[in-house]
């Protein structure tokens, strides 16, 4: 199973006699499916993200004056992004997401700008995102193919 899918999430226990002691939360077959079909139905949009950071970078090397504002231009693909593994439920762009989702969505765009790492990378974030959705109370994430 894809490293992406399935990273279960493991708590220290309070108060335990032992300092490596820890529950385990391993998703359902449901969720690991939602969040399968909601990460490859949205491939495209993060593919159009990979591309237009490596435009930006492109415009950088020939000329540095030319992209004052940094990624700013790839902000609507991110939303475009966010709003596609959101199901659309959740607001426009990043910053309609409820706030239970907020920290995973702010390493994913950490990931992609400040550290530069490649989309595919970061998708680990996004993951975890939409795992964040789904365990909201009365979630709007639904297991389609759309």
């Amino acid at each position: 199973m894809n490293r992406f899918f399935f990273t279960g999430q493991a708590t220290p226990i309070e108060n335990s006699e032992f300092d490596d002691e820890y529950t385990l939360k391993v998703p359902s077959e449901d969720e690991v499916r939602i969040v399968a079909i909601r990460l490859r139905n949205c491939q495209y949009y993060l593919t159009g993200i990979d591309v237009c950071r490596q435009n930006i970078f492109q415009k950088h090397l020939e000329d540095e004056k030319a992209v004052p504002n940094g990624f700013l231009p790839c902000k609507p693909l991110v939303d475009s992004y966010y709003y596609c593994i959101s199901q659309g439920q959740y607001g426009q762009s990043v910053q309609d997401a409820p706030t239970e989702a907020q920290e995973n969505l702010t390493k994913f765009q950490s990931c992609l700008f400040n550290k530069l790492n490649p989309a595919n990378y970061c998708k680990g974030f996004a993951s975890k995102a939409v795992r964040d959705l789904y365990h909201l109370p009365g979630t709007k994430i639904k297991d389609s193919t759309i």
